[in-house]
């Protein structure tokens, strides 16, 4: 192979590798976008599962309530974290 053969096939490969690179990017991005979505809906329907506005749920300790948390973040429902945060809040109810 000649020199302007093997430039010319170099940067085809970074014009590629540089597409590739972009292409990937928005992947990412929307996933990121997807996924923040998902959270978002998965905490609006914990606390609508765990708040619910019907009185005879009210009955519920904030054990129970506390144990039904567990069970959603355990079913991949809920992050640790949001689980934490709900669990902190319901015990300084008690305190």
């Amino acid at each position: 192979m000649d020199e302007p053969s093997k430039s010319s096939s170099t940067e085809e490969l970074k014009q590629a590798l540089r597409e590739v690179g972009l292409e990937f990017k928005k992947f990412l991005e929307q996933a990121g976008t997807a996924a923040q979505g998902a959270a978002k809906d998965a905490g609006d329907w914990s606390r609508r599962v765990v708040s619910p506005s019907d009185p005879s749920s009210r009955n519920l300790t904030v054990f129970d309530q506390i144990e039904r948390l567990g069970e959603l973040r355990d079913k991949g429902l809920l992050t640790d974290a949001e689980f934490q945060a709900k669990k902190t809040e319901l015990l300084e109810k008690i305190v």
